[in-house]
């Protein structure tokens, strides 16, 4: 299977920020307290997955010799193929904090929430979570051909040289997770960083797949029972968040919020919760 220590995580900000509704802290904090990545093929991004995988078979059929051609493209279709019948799960984050466009876009209308993660203690979740489970920054304007895939698939489209990889398998799914880290230009305001399950086998103690109707749609998504991870690592939940803000757009009182939290346990992060400052009507 892909080794996830292939993958490179980069970002030096340690607070990343979840645009969300009221109704999903709700299902963070309280009854299953989970948290939900998406079936990626449900993304607002036609191109998910394939904007990677398209440019790296493009450039690659461009710089080979037509004998090859052929044998590229045999090669993609497989990759294809695994990428849409392996969809990864995904929980989105952004760097930027209290921005209005992701309040419009991710969070009702700024009429939800936005909960500040410590990015840090998020990822330690791994050390107890059996599936592949990591965090990655979203790159945006990128030159495929400086991808170190480039020339592994290179090489073995035109010498049959896999390494470093065992088989050829092990090299699909491989750029299949890669190509979880990459989207179109046009995203790049969304400055995303992303929570990744690159796929759930079966139930395990703390992820499990289920189906839920949303917008009139329904949808997979991997569930991560987070507060029974965190006290298998013997950590507070509360630690994991670094602020609660409330949309601009939100009806919610601040202190009913606080109170809220307080009486169920969660004094700490009543102390966190904060009224959005972005200016938006």
């Amino acid at each position: 299977m892909t080794n996830i220590s292939e993958i490179k995580h980069t970002d030096d900000n340690n607070i990343i920020y979840h645009y969300t509704t009221i109704e999903a802290l709700q299902g963070m904090l309280f009854g299953n307290r989970e948290l939900w990545l998406g079936d990626s093929s449900f993304m607002n991004d036609t191109k998910e997955l394939t904007e990677f995988i398209d440019r790296l078979k493009n450039e690659i059929i461009s710089s080979v010799h037509n004998i090859d051609k052929e044998k590229c493209k045999s090669f993609f279709q497989k990759v294809y193929e695994c990428a849409k019948k392996n969809y990864p799960y995904i929980m989105s984050f952004s760097k930027r904090r209290d921005d209005a466009a992701q309040w419009e876009r991710y969070a009702n209308n700024a009429k939800g929430i936005c909960i500040g993660f410590y990015k840090n203690k998020l990822d330690s979740l791994k050390r107890k979570i059996k599936e592949p489970f990591f965090l990655q920054t979203v790159f945006y304007d990128f030159n495929v051909r400086k991808h170190k895939h480039f020339d592994c698939v290179k090489n073995y489209i035109c010498d049959n040289d896999l390494d470093p990889f065992t088989n050829e398998e092990s090299l699909i799914e491989n750029i299949v997770a890669t190509a979880c880290s990459f989207k179109n230009v046009s995203f790049s305001a969304e400055d995303e960083i992303r929570a990744i399950i690159l796929y759930v086998d079966s139930p395990s103690e703390f992820v499990r797949v289920e189906f839920e109707i949303r917008n009139g749609v329904i949808k997979k998504y991997a569930k991560i029972k987070w507060y029974d991870v965190c006290k298998k690592l013997e950590l507070n939940i509360q630690d994991l968040i670094s602020e609660i803000i409330i949309g601009p757009r939100s009806q919610q009182k601040i202190d009913i919020l606080k109170e809220y939290l307080s009486l169920n346990d969660y004094d700490d992060l009543a102390l966190k919760v904060k009224n959005s400052e972005c200016p938006l009507r």
